[in-house]
């Protein structure tokens, strides 16, 4: 008769593949079928030990479903590998080397920085020579102060203040303008 949990076999069957006569198997007082564990763990320190340790042969179910897998615990189930570590020295040259490829980064982020100010400064200097060399093209006309004065508010506009002895550079880029505190007269 089987046992309740379904996991003995009756001392009368016989195992597919190990007669009962034999050493590797053993028949315990209450009728139980033990088998020795024929597996070695590479993780024992007595192999003679784990030799002789016996091992259940498991029989039929109870409830006769023999399709059913036998259930394990996920802990029995799980193998125990060693951790992926690294060691100190490859942690220091990983360091090294990222430390390495940041710098790089900083470099060229860096260098395109620079080329972009230089290329902004390059541009400002050239749009001021450009303003100078229109300015020195222009046609320049003296004015007398008298004539400034008695001129409007949008004529003045028109007109720029020059240093034509010097180069033609220009020294003054507002155009005159009449003030209100003046009572209307230009402040030159």
């Amino acid at each position: 008769k089987l046992g309740r949990t379904g996991r003995e076999v009756p001392s009368d069957e016989k195992l597919s593949g190990v007669s009962l006569g034999t050493p590797e198997v053993q028949i315990q007082p209450g009728g139980t079928v033990f088998a020795k564990s024929r597996l070695s763990y590479p993780n024992d320190k007595d192999e003679s030990e784990s030799a002789t340790r016996p091992a259940q042969v498991k029989g039929m179910p109870v409830s006769g479903r023999q399709w059913k897998l036998d259930c394990k615990r996920s802990s029995s189930m799980r193998v125990a590998n060693k951790l992926i570590r690294k060691s100190w020295d490859e942690k220091m040259k990983e360091r090294a080397r990222d430390k390495q490829i940041k710098a790089k980064q900083d470099a060229l982020v860096q260098a395109r920085i620079d080329e972009k100010r230089e290329k902004k400064r390059l541009a400002e200097e050239r749009q001021k020579r450009k303003e100078e060399n229109r300015l020195k093209g222009a046609v320049v006309q003296s004015i007398s102060t008298m004539k400034v004065k008695k001129m409007s508010r949008k004529q003045l506009r028109m007109i720029r203040k020059m240093d034509t002895s010097n180069e033609g550079k220009v020294f003054d880029l507002k155009p005159i303008e009449k003030t209100k505190g003046l009572k209307g007269k230009v402040k030159i």
